[in-house]
């Protein structure tokens, strides 16, 4: 059983990866958006949310 709210989420992706390997990584940071995940890169130590162009797609 799944408690964390955020696990769902996540667990989905990952069972998804086989029918959305072929999709764009704009596609893929969009799902993530619309399902409520948010990438968090280390910058120098300090950790935020990445924008779109530390992910490349601006």
């Amino acid at each position: 059983m799944v408690d964390d709210p955020i696990a769902r989420p996540i667990l989905d992706e990952y069972y998804a990866l086989p029918d959305t390997l072929d999709a764009s990584t704009t596609e893929l940071f969009d799902r993530f958006a619309k399902n409520g995940l948010e990438i968090v890169i280390n910058d120098d130590g300090i950790m935020r949310l990445a924008t779109t162009a530390d992910l490349g797609i601006d």
